[in-house]
């Protein structure tokens, strides 16, 4: 089935903090209604634009996603071992993460376009240090 239908991708996002996560943004255009978010307290343009590449539905012309009828479940990544054996094992009942069968993990260190290391994730241009 390549559209996706009837399967949950999770998406886990580099977080700074066990309790602070990074996720895709769930009011998207492309990606409304399919996206759960199990634990994050902050939204990421990295994460919903892989989130896009994964399952966005082409509302926009030439956008659709690799399945874009897939479900999606955002998580950052402070916990990652435990959430994805929890989601893989999981039945989805209820107070149960979705199950997910596919995940992607975008873990690195953030390069400005400077080549400077920053220690924020997102970090916004004008925070960019002088050379």
């Amino acid at each position: 089935n390549l559209s996706g239908a009837g399967i949950n991708v999770g998406v886990w996002e580099a977080t700074e903090t066990a309790s602070a996560g990074f996720g895709v943004r769930n009011t998207h255009e492309s990606l409304t209604g399919r996206v759960t978010v199990e634990e994050v307290s902050n939204f990421s343009n990295h994460a919903t634009h892989v989130a896009g590449t994964v399952a966005s539905n082409g509302v926009t012309a030439g956008t659709e996603g690799m399945t874009p009828a897939a479900g999606l479940s955002s998580y950052g990544s402070g916990n990652d071992a435990n959430e994805m054996t929890a989601a893989k094992t999981s039945a989805g009942g209820a107070g149960d993460p979705l199950p997910i069968r596919i995940s992607n993990h975008s873990y690195g260190i953030g390069i400005g376009w400077s080549g400077k290391v920053f220690d924020r994730l997102e970090c916004p241009v004008s925070a960019v240090p002088p050379e």
